[in-house]
């Protein structure tokens, strides 16, 4: 962009999207919120299954290794 171009969402006023939406825009809006939202709890649970794998993958690393110390 030169310096005289202006990015297409430097002209809203996110407050007033959010605070005090148009009603024509109403429906945009609550759509946003809820997409981003199911986002947000999709990101959560890769995250946990993600953390979960990890501390099954080192508690069967640990147990193989005291069994085969055993040995």
């Amino acid at each position: 962009m030169g310096k005289n171009q202006r990015s297409i969402f430097s002209n809203i006023r996110w407050g007033d999207l959010l605070l005090d939406p148009d009603p024509k825009n109403i429906l945009a809006t609550r759509l946003t919120v809820l997409l981003t939202w199911a986002s947000v709890q999709v990101l959560w649970q890769i995250l946990f299954i993600s953390l979960a794998t990890l501390v099954a993958a080192l508690k069967y690393s640990f147990i193989a290794t005291v069994l085969r110390s055993l040995n």
